[in-house]
């Protein structure tokens, strides 16, 4: 099973994509999707969060209906909510009754575990950490390190014992402790899209503000980070799929590279859809999705 969320609702695909069925989960503004086998979760926009056991079939909502999830996640036996102004909730009982955490009044935007540990990507407040399973929260280094406008937090990734945040405007922090302290990176001044990491390689897509935008690459756990041949241009979302990168661009669809970005080719990508927001790989199927549609290639991108 696949699912996309959408402005007017939830789409499934049972068949790695060729064909999509729009679920009973209508007329809603899908923000956040999490499936654990035959779960699955969607948060909406001034909608709540709604929850389906049957793959999509069948929903019931299970969260107040005029709140924003922006970011939902299963850990443990617990359920997380993200939520727009009123920080986070917690679910120990698959939805039917709620209690707000102690990470509350914030913008919640997104949700990642690192072994035992949750981190919450907080709109113009940081990074909070939980090793409860979301329970408790608790701000780590950089809320206080940096000013507020360094800690608007586009992406997060881990690598061994690594951390490491994209911003909107100072480029990649990390730290090495959990958060406990911050080291700016040699990455600023840039805002910072979309992390990926491959092996013992951080890869970084960055807007190309000042011409300086593309795709980056650090070798050292995110310390230092040098410019591919992949630049002038918005670096949106990142995948790799075997020995080939692809990065999802603003206005000139997908381009790849099959030698750890020296050298990129642009796919045949639909001139009518430019911009490529995500990318996402099943099995041996990319998926792009755009402004307007979502495209499928079966054969490494070489036709969509």
């Amino acid at each position: 099973y696949i699912f996309a969320g959408a402005t007017n609702g939830l789409y499934v695909s049972t068949d790695g994509g060729m064909n999509w069925t729009f679920s009973s989960l209508s007329n809603k503004d899908v923000l956040s999707i999490e499936t654990s086998n035959n779960i699955v979760l969607a948060g909406v926009n001034y909608g709540g969060a709604y929850l389906s056991t049957d793959y999509g079939l069948s929903w019931i909502q299970i969260f107040v209906n005029d709140y924003c999830v922006n970011a939902i996640k299963i850990t443990g036996n617990n359920i997380l909510a993200g939520t727009s102004f009123l920080g986070m909730f917690i679910s120990s009982n698959n939805g039917s009754n709620w209690t707000k955490t102690d990470l509350s009044a914030w913008d919640v935007y997104g949700l990642t575990a690192n072994n035992e540990n949750i981190y919450a990507g907080i709109w113009a407040g940081g990074v909070y950490n939980s090793s409860n399973n979301g329970t408790e929260w608790l701000p780590i280094g950089m809320n206080t390190q940096y000013p507020t406008g360094s800690s608007y937090i586009q992406c997060i990734t881990s690598l061994n014992n690594n951390i490491v945040i994209g911003t909107n405007a100072t480029g990649i922090l990390k730290t090495t402790n959990n958060g406990l302290n911050w080291i700016q990176t040699t990455l600023t001044s840039q805002c910072v899209l979309a992390l990926l990491t491959n092996g013992d390689t951080i890869y970084a897509g960055c807007k190309n503000w000042h011409d300086d935008g593309g795709i980056y690459k650090s070798t050292d756990g995110g310390l230092s980070w040098g410019m591919t041949s992949f630049n002038h241009n918005d670096a949106l979302s990142i995948l790799i799929n075997g020995n080939k990168m692809f990065v999802g661009t603003g206005y000139h669809g997908v381009y790849y590279s099959s030698n750890n970005g020296i050298n990129w080719v642009k796919t045949p990508f639909p001139t009518e859809q430019h911009t490529v927001y995500t990318l996402a790989l099943k099995g041996n199927n990319i998926y792009a999705g755009t402004g307007r549609a979502i495209y499928l290639s079966t054969n490494d991108g070489n036709n969509w």
